[in-house]
Order: C-alpha cells, then sequence, then structure tokens
C-alpha cells in the first residue's frame, strides 16, 4: 500500500514557479588586486609596483607577480 502511494506522488506535476523573492542585502567589498596586505589602503611606495607614483589597477600582479 505505501509503494503504491508513494508511487502516485511520484508522477504528480510540480505545479508553477512562485514569484521571485526581492533581492538581498549587497555582500561585501572585494580587494583590490593592488592590495598586497588587504588593507584596504593605497600603500606607498610598496604597493606602487610599477613605480608610476600612482596606486592603480596598473600595479596589479597575477599569481606569477608579473
Amino acid at each position: 500500500m505505501l509503494a503504491l502511494f508513494g508511487l502516485a506522488l511520484a508522477g504528480c506535476d510540480d505545479g508553477d514557479d512562485g514569484r521571485d523573492g526581492a533581492d538581498g542585502m549587497d555582500g561585501a567589498t572585494g580587494l583590490s588586486c593592488w592590495d598586497l596586505n588587504e588593507n584596504g589602503i593605497k600603500d606607498f611606495p610598496d604597493e606602487d609596483t610599477n613605480g608610476d607614483g600612482v596606486i592603480d589597477v596598473n600595479d596589479c600582479r597575477g599569481e606569477d607577480a608579473v
């Protein structure tokens, strides 16, 4: 009897999806690629890796530090 009930439920339609819920809150701000010590502050001269006097995306380094 239980097996027949389970079989009957397996064949049931899931129905229509409901409406989407509200968007959640924004996540935490990520780290900048130039922020070598991950403190959120532009630290001269260490993070000015290209030596142009500006800490920006041009100071970013990949995994191989190139």
